[in-house]
């Protein structure tokens, strides 16, 4: 993995870290102020650094004792660094004999001394004992060598909380009335006892939060990553970038590994560069399930492919197992800082995965394809929202053009081969009363080889018949290899009219407009009402002759073609500017069961006649067609701005798959509808948090 050699993303060691380039400055001034302005005459305040995972709290450590390394404050200072993870301490006395380990190595400890420690642990069993034994020993040493300690501790949390009551009043007591020893820790999680008045830390350690990385400190940060940004990747990929930012919570590692994505490829969606990411997180990742028994095992991939919190009833339903006993693995798994309990208005509480990243993670490399989606679409959804958030104030939505209709040409497909008793239908051909049976067996593997788009066999299989089907050996050719030419022969020879439409839009996509017309013209002669379609666009776009387009669209209509009523509307609504013919060719679209004719017929209504519930009645009519599978979002944003509130509830509750796509429109429905229930906007994760925030000010501002 390519990494920026200023930060080391993993256990990073005061070695590996530069001490110049610093994540958060302003803490580290504050801290490196406060450190070298004592003189550890009398007993000093001690420090946690708190943050999530990844934040950088390490990696301040690091810096922070390589700087009192290099430049040590007082004469009698001795800073030690601690490992990231230290198992072996579970116990005070393990802490006073780690320290003597990390001076021995640094040839701090005579060898006497060394050997009365040794002796104490081997004279001495029980551990209060022991441990009033070795700290006065090493507080006697330090005294006598006029030594102070500065100690540098990861994972504080985990080591104090093995520490017994008595352990800790003891290590308080020693830090408190004792100058040699000074603490710099760093959390992901503050104690829970830090906050009870009867625990001995209660208000002991001054906690330093490290907070997430801003939109400008995330900017900042990755120019100094990025030095030079020849290639402006940070302005042009800003909405990108910020939509990382918000799904990573302005995790400090993300950013870096941010840097390096966007240094091997600056020109990746969203989506992309977070998929690359967390690819990139991997190694911190895929070991976390392998640790938990089989029941909870089951329990964490359900709620990670849930995505949104989800209750105990829900998770019994999902994997078909008692709620008792999910109760009782979620109430370990809590324990175990994997999983969050969200309180709710009821007894029926929420839980999702603690660390969010991984939630992510897990959808992404393990879920399935609509597992996966959700991801996706929020990804895709922020980004799209960001790139235009500033038209949106403004009720703006460049990307939705009234009636600027997506029309495309229609493609021939090869028909699957129909058999009855009498004869066979063979795509391209007229049918045949007597074919060889082997030709029989050969075309009709070929043709579903090519409906699965196997078009490599296809024409393995087409080439081994005795007669020839032109047609869907064309079809094989242009559809699944680049030699278009065998395609354009074989269109030729089967001559129908299925052919000479494809071959028309073969020629355009070959960027030969006068031969596509010829093939056009002559498939529509012999009754193609794809070709009098696609003839139609032609003319309306590669030729902007609107009466010639007219007269193909209505040809084609005549002979039963509903797709040509659209780009019809768009012709009457944009050249002739009749809004009234518009609306009566939508409107025969809509008859015909298209949603999109409903949708175009609702942004007429809102935007020129000002009929707020026509428009309403048509969206709502696209929105619940069962083709419709998304909820586009200047259309999410129109329903909020006219409070269909109640509308909006029914959708995403009878079409969940249109939820998926619209996930912070779904929360931001849920802060602004007074009528739903308080607790379902619990279910959110805080990645949607900023985004959801966003919309409910844009609508309210409306």
């Amino acid at each position: 993995m390519s990494t920026n050699k200023k930060v080391s993303l993993y256990n990073p060691r005061p070695e590996s870290v530069d001490k110049d380039f610093t994540v958060h400055p302003h803490i580290y001034d504050r801290l490196w102020k406060d450190l070298t302005g004592s003189k550890m005459e009398f007993p000093e305040q001690h420090y946690l650094i708190n943050g999530e995972h990844g934040s950088g709290k390490t990696t301040l450590l690091a810096q922070l004792h390589k700087s009192t390394i290099q430049r040590p404050f007082l004469i009698s200072l001795q800073s030690l660094f601690f490992n990231e993870e230290e198992y072996s301490i579970r116990h005070l006395y393990r802490l006073w004999e780690r320290i003597f380990e990390l001076l021995n190595d640094q040839g701090l400890t005579a060898k006497t001394l060394t050997t009365q420690v040794r002796s104490l642990s081997d004279k001495i069993d029980k551990n209060q004992e022991y441990e009033k034994n070795i700290s006065n020993t090493l507080l006697d040493f330090l005294e006598t060598k006029g030594i102070h300690l500065l100690l540098f501790i990861d994972n504080f949390d985990l080591i104090l909380q093995k520490f017994s009551t008595a352990e800790c009043h003891r290590f308080r007591k020693i830090l408190q009335t004792n100058p040699r020893i000074r603490i710099i820790a760093a959390a992901s999680e503050v104690p829970a006892s830090f906050y009870q008045y009867e625990h001995p830390f209660y208000e002991f350690f001054k906690v330093v939060h490290l907070r997430a990385l801003s939109f400008e400190h995330t900017k900042e940060l990755l120019s100094k990553l990025l030095p030079g940004d020849s290639e402006n990747i940070l302005n042009r990929s800003a909405p990108a970038i910020e939509t990382i930012r918000r799904m990573t919570n302005g995790n400090t590692r993300c950013t870096v590994l941010l840097s390096d994505v966007l240094r091997e490829n600056p020109n990746l969606t969203a989506t992309e560069l977070f998929s690359d990411i967390l690819d990139k997180l991997t190694p911190a990742y895929k070991f976390i399930m392998d640790d938990l028994p089989a029941q909870q095992q089951q329990i964490v991939e359900a709620i990670a492919l849930h995505y949104e919190a989800i209750s105990v009833k829900e998770l019994g339903s999902k994997l078909r197992m008692e709620s008792k006993i999910i109760s009782a693995q979620l109430a370990q798994l809590v324990k175990n800082n994997l999983i969050v309990k969200i309180k709710t208005s009821t007894k029926n509480h929420f839980y999702h995965l603690k660390n969010r990243l991984f939630n992510c993670w897990y959808l992404l490399r393990l879920g399935r394809n609509k597992d996966r989606k959700k991801l996706t679409s929020i990804l895709n959804f922020t980004e799209t929202w960001l790139q235009n958030k500033v038209k949106y104030q403004k009720n703006i939505f460049p990307e939705v053009p009234l009636l600027n209709i997506d029309t495309s040409s229609q493609f021939a497909p090869a028909k699957k081969l129909i058999t009855t008793p009498g004869f066979q239908l063979i795509p391209g051909r007229a049918p045949l009363r007597s074919t060889p049976n082997a030709d029989l067996q050969f075309r009709q593997r070929a043709y579903q080889a090519l409906h699965s788009e196997q078009y490599q066999l296809a024409i393995q299989l087409l080439q081994k018949t005795k007669t020839t089907d032109h047609f869907a050996l064309a079809v094989a050719y242009h559809q699944g290899t680049s030699d278009y030419q065998r395609a354009i022969t074989h269109y030729k020879k089967a001559g129908n009219a299925d052919a000479l439409n494809n071959l028309g839009l073969l020629h355009l996509q070959q960027h030969s407009p006068t031969a596509a017309k010829k093939a056009f013209l002559g498939a529509a002669k012999k009754g193609s009402i794809l070709a009098q379609y696609n003839l139609g666009l032609f003319h309306m776009q590669e030729e902007q002759n609107v009466a010639a387009a007219m007269d193909s669209f209505e040809k084609a209509i005549t002979q039963g073609s509903t797709e040509a009523l659209l780009p019809m509307a768009q012709l009457y609504y944009h050249q002739f500017k009749k809004s009234e013919q518009a609306i009566m060719t939508l409107s025969e679209a809509a008859a015909t069961n298209d949603p999109s004719a409903n949708y175009q017929l609702g942004l007429i209504y809102l935007n020129d006649e000002k009929d707020e519930d026509a428009a309403l009645h048509y969206f709502s009519q696209y929105l619940m067609h069962p083709s419709t599978q998304k909820l586009p979002l200047p259309l999410g944003l129109t329903l909020l701005k006219y409070e269909a509130y109640d509308f909006l509830q029914t959708l995403f509750s009878t079409k969940p798959e249109i939820k998926t796509t619209a996930l912070p429109l779904y929360y931001a429905l849920q802060k602004l509808d007074i009528n739903t229930g308080s607790d379902e906007i619990l279910r959110m994760g805080k990645e949607l948090e900023i985004t959801v925030d966003d919309l409910v000010r844009l609508i309210k501002s409306y």
